[in-house]
């Protein structure tokens, strides 16, 4: 798969494009800050695109905790180190299986 394509947006942000867009803050010595982790199947393409960039990333900003926003964020924690934010209303409806299943029941926990 190709890297997802890095585009400037403004100083020290950037955007990775897939099949929805990446939000990317560049920190000093090749890290960076993602806004949301993208699709499942787009891994091996971010890591691509970060790669080629020579970014590491060190933080993922998670917008909420629908899966097209956070279902790389545990990849990203294993592979890179990252820690992950959330907004405590979405970590508090996810932090069990039982509350994780009434707000996305159309999805295995």
């Amino acid at each position: 798969m190709d890297p997802l394509n890095l585009t400037q947006l403004l100083g020290r942000t950037w955007v990775l494009e897939g099949e929805e867009l990446i939000g990317l803050y560049r920190l000093d010595g090749g890290r960076c800050i993602l806004l949301d982790s993208g699709q499942r199947h787009e891994r091996q393409a971010l890591a691509a695109a970060l790669e080629q960039a020579g970014l590491t990333p060190v933080g993922v900003l998670s917008s909420h905790i629908h899966i097209d926003h956070s279902i790389n964020n545990r990849w990203l924690q294993d592979t890179y180190g990252c820690r992950v934010a959330a907004p405590a209303g979405e970590v508090h409806l996810c932090r069990g299986v039982n509350a994780l299943r009434q707000y996305q029941s159309c999805y295995s926990p």
